[in-house]
């Protein structure tokens, strides 16, 4: 059986087309563990991030109910009617003896 160069190089190339697809296989295997991976990550990211923003925000409220409350109580001290109160004159007592 003689071989000719034609056929050597074609053989060559299905065993390299054959490899190249295995590694892609391999690659693409590898790939879909990654994004899982990748996946599970970015939702514990998520939830950090979630509890450091309930940490921050709790704060943050309670400042706001404050600042809320006194607001509310100078306007209602600066809104109020204050009733009038008359003054009554003095009366002034008679010296004696002058």
């Amino acid at each position: 059986m003689i071989q000719t160069l034609g056929d050597v190089l074609l053989l060559v190339t299905i065993i390299s087309v054959g490899v190249v697809s295995m590694l892609l296989a391999v690659f693409l295997y590898h790939l879909i563990f990654i994004v899982m991976d990748l996946k599970q990550v970015m939702k514990r990211l998520n939830d950090l991030t979630a509890e450091l923003e309930e940490l921050v925000r709790k704060p943050v409220e309670m400042m706001g109910m404050g600042i809320g409350w006194l607001s509310s109580l100078l306007a209602d001290l600066a809104f109020t009617p204050k009733p009038h109160t008359e003054k009554k004159a003095k009366k002034h007592k008679k010296k004696k003896g002058g």
